[in-house]
């Protein structure tokens, strides 16, 4: 981990949704900071975070736990959220803390860090001296998140197939960053990979990078040659009209945010395996994902400290 002088008067509370923000909170004690860590019921369950409670965490002088997020508003100058940001209302709604921040910035400046923030949000919170930082917006977490997510999507694909990936069909729906290293690394296991596109320019990259490619006006025609399908393209994509068309046994893996891109009650009707996969950072690599995250907080700042 790269070491940095911080400053230690800096007080950051932690709102943690998955174990991203747990495994956040860990580096950030471990340089120094001062930290508050609230964790919601569902993440209490996890049985993971229960051994880093007992064990891990009690090194840390520095750190609070409790599960109360009033605490954090009143405390914290900077305030490190769950991506997509909505993720807070598991402890309270999103107007309350609006509220709740916005008070306390009335008396002090604050930083929120979070993921996906709401642009009507954003734009509250702004004009309430709050400053907002949304790391999915910053292209170095952007592009490292695809990564987590491709690997856990992967993942997935293994546990939920009874075949190898090597030499398998599949389908890449979509050619954003979370599509483009997902065909690399299906390629990179030796995957016959298709990416289905609508942009001439997207299919032209894809196949410049050894990928095949079809126009997704063509998909109904040729989506029954597939056994694995991943769909990133967050609208309706897989409507019956396509769904009707798919192999039995092809498995269909939507990574899209909600509401997803494929049509749940026809994939069931038809008896079509359909994994329907968000948040697949915190789940298949929080450690790795969380610390990426701080490292990017801590850096910022350090540079900006005389904000907060």
């Amino acid at each position: 981990m790269t070491e940095y002088n911080c400053n230690k008067d800096i007080s950051i509370g932690v709102i943690a949704c998955d174990l991203r923000q747990v495994y956040m909170a860990r580096m950030l004690a471990k340089v120094g900071y001062k930290i508050h860590l609230v964790y919601s019921e569902n993440l209490d369950k996890e049985k993971l975070y229960r051994i880093m409670l007992d064990s891990d965490f009690s090194e840390f002088k520095n750190l609070r736990i409790s599960n109360d997020i009033t605490d954090i508003l009143i405390s914290s100058e900077v305030i490190a959220g769950p991506v997509p940001f909505d993720k807070i209302s598991e402890f309270i709604t999103i107007p309350k803390f609006i509220n709740a921040l916005t008070d306390r910035a009335n008396l002090n400046k604050t930083l929120l860090f979070a993921g996906v923030i709401d642009a009507d949000c954003k734009e509250i919170l702004l004009k309430n001296g709050v400053e907002c930082i949304d790391f999915m917006e910053i292209e170095e977490l952007a592009v490292y998140n695809t990564i987590a997510t491709a690997e856990g999507i992967i993942a997935e694909a293994i546990l939920n197939k009874e075949t190898n990936l090597h030499n398998s069909e599949c389908m890449v729906l979509g050619y954003g960053k979370c599509a483009k290293t997902l065909a690399n690394k299906l390629k990179g296991i030796g995957a016959n990979v298709t990416v289905v596109a609508r942009n001439p320019m997207d299919l032209t990259t894809a196949s410049s990078l050894g990928h095949s490619t079809l126009n997704i006006a063509s998909l109904k025609n040729h989506i029954y040659c597939f056994e694995y399908i991943f769909n990133t393209i967050p609208h309706m994509i897989l409507d019956d009209s396509v769904l009707e068309h798919v192999h039995p046994e092809s498995v269909i893996f939507d990574i899209a945010s909600l509401p997803g891109g494929v049509d749940k009650y026809s994939a069931a009707k038809r008896n079509i395996k359909l994994v329907h996969s968000l948040g697949i950072p915190g789940k298949h690599a929080p450690k790795s994902s969380g610390e990426a995250i701080g490292n990017y907080l801590m850096q910022y700042i350090e540079k900006q400290v005389d904000i907060i």
